[in-house]
């Protein structure tokens, strides 16, 4: 992962702005759906793809961990549908970024540079 500027004080902003029933903070990834505006750096989310870097509030571990052990569904689209029952937010602009190389799960060289505007 690559960090983007002033990350830990543009995070700690983030933080400090979402309410306090939230359940999920995306650093980046792509939108299942448009995102309605929050506040100036969230906005609230109908669904992600590329879990790739999330932060899980305390309150939320056991629902997400029981709807990921049903083993239904892939990671991303389980939480495309959890979206739509929790409160799920991500940062107006990413936070984090994928690094150029080797993918694993691809079985390939990527870049995702293209597909993210950087701030």
């Amino acid at each position: 992962m690559e960090f983007a500027d002033n990350f830990m004080e543009r995070l700690n902003i983030c933080m400090s702005e979402l309410p306090d029933d939230w359940d999920v903070l995306y650093l980046n990834g792509t939108e299942h759906k448009v995102s309605s505006t929050y506040t100036a750096n969230l906005k609230k989310v109908n669904g992600m793809w590329g879990c790739f870097g999330y932060i899980v509030n305390k309150r939320a571990y056991d629902a997400i961990i029981e709807g990921l052990d049903s083993g239904n569904e892939s990671v991303d689209g389980w939480m495309v549908a959890a979206a739509k029952r929790m409160n799920f937010y991500r940062t107006a602009q990413p936070l984090i970024y994928h690094l150029v190389g080797y993918s694993y799960r691809q079985d390939k060289e990527v870049n995702y540079h293209r597909l993210v505007k950087r701030k």
